[in-house]
């Protein structure tokens, strides 16, 4: 028997999409630009993650797909995004010699 989830309300959002240029994984930083690594994301408390996110949608020449996620300054997407997040951001989780997820094994960061 499963263990029942524990509902988490994240009290920070983070703005992510995909990068119209390659389609790569981006989250927003707080001076309104774009990074590939999630842990350089801003962590927007609840109240300004609305702006943020227009903020985001407001660049349709350098993202696309913009949207909030559950987030934790130093952590990364928690609750049921965490998961979808990192597949997002690693690639597949098939082969993980091939593809953005190969740099990984080296220590990279997203």
């Amino acid at each position: 028997m499963r263990a029942p989830e524990t509902k988490l309300k994240a009290a920070f959002k983070a703005v992510t999409g995909n990068r119209l240029i390659d389609g790569d994984v981006v989250w927003m930083m707080k001076d309104g630009s774009w990074t590939l690594n999630m842990l350089e994301a801003a962590a927007f408390p609840a109240e300004d993650a609305e702006a943020a996110l227009a903020q985001g949608a407001a660049q349709p020449t350098l993202v696309t797909g913009v949207y909030l996620i559950a987030f934790e300054p130093g952590i990364g997407p928690v609750g049921k995004e965490k998961w979808r997040e990192e597949i997002r951001a690693r690639g597949p989780t098939v082969r993980r010699d091939l593809g953005k997820q190969a740099h990984l094994a080296q220590g990279d960061n997203i």
